[in-house]
């Protein structure tokens, strides 16, 4: 609880966000060194813990947006409820060969339109997960097996 009351202030929470570009940035752009393996794990430590940081606060900072009755939270509740399903199913939808696009998107490049069909294919792959979530989870016993719920 300490922790939570510690980092709530807005001007930590913007420099743990400073150090998170800096540490990204420098990441990126760092030239060779001697201690460059040393200087990686140092860097990828301290961007993926200011990143881990900042995320957990962004979200308990505005909690009260998340808790609404719209349509895109429930949305995204369903999902985070259903995260475990989600993990275990998604490989069985995964497009197979989708080489052809990414030589497409060597070949044209345009960020918009790979963000887009990303978005596309990360849905339907979410939605189908969710899907069979619920009619497995229509069984007791292959809710147990499948998905670990609790046998009735």
């Amino acid at each position: 609880m300490i922790f939570l009351t510690t980092f709530s202030s807005k001007h930590i929470m913007g420099i743990i966000l400073i150090i998170f570009f800096c540490t990204s940035v420098c990441f990126f752009f760092q030239n060779d060194s001697n201690n460059q393996y040393l200087n990686n794990i140092i860097l990828k430590f301290l961007a993926a813990l200011s990143g881990i940081i900042f995320i957990l606060f962004f979200f308990k900072n505005n909690e009260s947006l998340f808790s609404n009755n719209r349509i895109m939270e429930n949305g995204l509740q369903k999902i985070g409820k259903r995260t475990l399903d989600i993990y275990f199913l998604h490989y069985f939808f995964l497009p197979l060969n989708l080489s052809f696009i990414g030589k497409w998107f060597t070949l044209y490049s345009n960020p918009l339109l790979e963000f887009s069909l990303s978005l596309v294919i990360a849905s339907l792959v979410i939605i189908c997960c969710l899907v069979v979530s619920q009619t497995i989870r229509l069984s007791p016993t292959l809710t147990y097996l499948l998905l670990g719920g609790k046998l009735k």
